[in-house]
């Protein structure tokens, strides 16, 4: 298994990229990554009677975002696991929005270069997916 990481890490080193490599790995992140996650490392918050430290600090972090964005009593949140899980969630709504407005058929413009949950999402929900290539 070692042996695969260093792979992974020498691949990695010194590349820019996105959806696969969130921080540089330094002694310090991972001490202060490895502290905090410990507690969570192999509980699953979605059995959230179970897990009441967790409901708090996801009904905390929600409650700042909308004060940090002006969020009314009308506003809502959800914390999700990563971006694709965000990227259908999302599209879930804006679809269900569309049904509350008579749009029986949605679509949604989408660049090329847009992120793979797009069109799954667009997939799984009966949206119509728009594509436009993107102009450098």
């Amino acid at each position: 298994m070692q042996t695969w990481t260093k792979k992974g890490e020498k691949l990695r080193d010194g590349m820019h990229m996105t959806g696969c490599q969130y921080t540089r790995q330094t002694d310090k992140v991972n001490d202060l990554v490895m502290e905090y996650s410990k507690n969570y490392l192999f509980s699953n918050p979605i059995h959230f009677k179970n897990c009441p430290d967790v409901t708090q600090m996801e009904a905390e972090v929600i409650a700042m975002t909308l004060d940090l964005y002006n969020g009314t009593e009308k506003c809502c949140g959800i914390i999700t696991a990563g971006g694709s899980e965000s990227i259908l969630l999302a599209m879930l709504s804006y679809r269900e929005r569309a049904r509350e407005r008579g749009i029986e058929e949605p679509e949604v413009i989408l660049p090329d270069t847009a992120h793979p949950a797009f069109m799954k999402a667009c997939w799984y929900f009966g949206i119509k997916p728009i594509i436009i290539p993107y102009n450098h």
